[in-house]
């Protein structure tokens, strides 16, 4: 069975009822039939916009204005406008990816095609983006909503501030968190930080049984966490127990809050310190002949020249 002339028809699943009939024998059956929308938008960019510079890239989001007749997206990224070095090809199920590691002050080039289970557009236009210069790292930024003492009756929840003005504001590329705890028995603890927007980064919780104190700066480029046998047995600089990559993208600006929660009775302390240092991607846009594309008598080493990159020959 064939069903013609579904270009007008509206999106959705219609039920079609078919009756056999054979001498005295009647039987129905019941059919579904989905006409999916074949009519697909332009593909926009919404982050990084189409030839944004100073790109982080420790990690980017690449996201585009959400189609309702798509259900998934081939998705291609690449280090030439040609697409012939092609790094990233994947489906995708929503309007983004995340791209990660990749090289400084270099140009991406992305695109786009959006499908569903039965129809696919067209693919888009090519979009470029140029990342920074490689990441910078502000002065740390002490807490002075300290000391602060971590009661031994009960199971008591401390919550310490420090504010970043909006004059400071930028935006997160990498964060690291520094911290200085005396306390008996360090396994009790959970110790939490907490962004201006509500986002909660666990950097530990139930570490090192009965041993005492933590000295240390959390990391996700650190090593793993591991109790020392010495005073304190939390230290170094260390791999946080979720990653703080998770706040990359949000802005510094604001209340930002180290909670710490004791589970056990008894043993107390004092959180004596803490801060945070704030990370970001140079985004001053590069000028012509920071980046270079070599003809070798066949192609191009960046794929062949844009507005950014001066050509040279072999």
């Amino acid at each position: 069975m064939s069903l013609t002339d579904t270009d007008t028809a509206i999106p959705g699943i219609y039920q079609m009822i078919i009756t056999g009939t054979s001498g005295s024998i009647t039987k129905t059956v019941n059919l579904y039939v989905e006409v999916l929308n074949s009519a697909f938008q332009v593909v926009s960019p919404v982050n990084p916009l189409d030839l944004a510079t100073g790109v982080s890239n420790n990690s980017v989001t690449i996201e585009w204005v959400a189609d309702p007749s798509a259900t998934n997206y081939d998705f291609e990224l690449a280090s030439d406008v040609d697409f012939t070095t092609v790094l990233v090809s994947q489906n995708v199920t929503t309007n983004q990816y995340t791209a990660t590691n990749l090289d400084q002050n270099t140009n991406y080039f992305w695109r786009v095609l959006p499908k569903n289970n039965g129809c696919q557009g067209e693919m888009s236009a090519v979009f470029r983006f140029t990342t920074g210069s490689g990441i910078s790292c502000d002065p740390i930024v002490n807490s002075t909503n300290v000391p602060l003492a971590i009661s031994a009756s009960g199971t008591p929840t401390i919550n310490s501030t420090l504010s970043i003005p909006t004059n400071q504001n930028q935006s997160i590329d990498k964060i690291t968190v520094s911290l200085n705890i005396t306390h008996t028995w360090m396994a009790d603890l959970t110790v939490t930080l907490i962004s201006p927007l509500g986002t909660q980064v666990q950097l530990f919780s139930g570490q090192c049984n009965n041993r005492d104190n933590a000295v240390a700066t959390f990391d996700d480029e650190g090593i793993t966490l591991t109790c020392q046998t010495t005073t304190p047995t939390i230290t170094g600089t260390l791999i946080p127990a979720q990653p703080l990559s998770t706040l990359i993208g949000e802005n510094s600006e604001g209340t930002w809050t180290l909670r710490i929660f004791d589970a056990f009775n008894q043993d107390g302390g004092t959180l004596n310190s803490w801060g945070i240092t704030i990370c970001t991607t140079d985004d001053t846009p590069l000028s012509c002949g920071d980046i270079t594309s070599v003809w070798n008598g066949t192609t191009w080493s960046n794929g062949y020249p844009v507005n950014n990159v001066v050509c040279g020959h072999q």
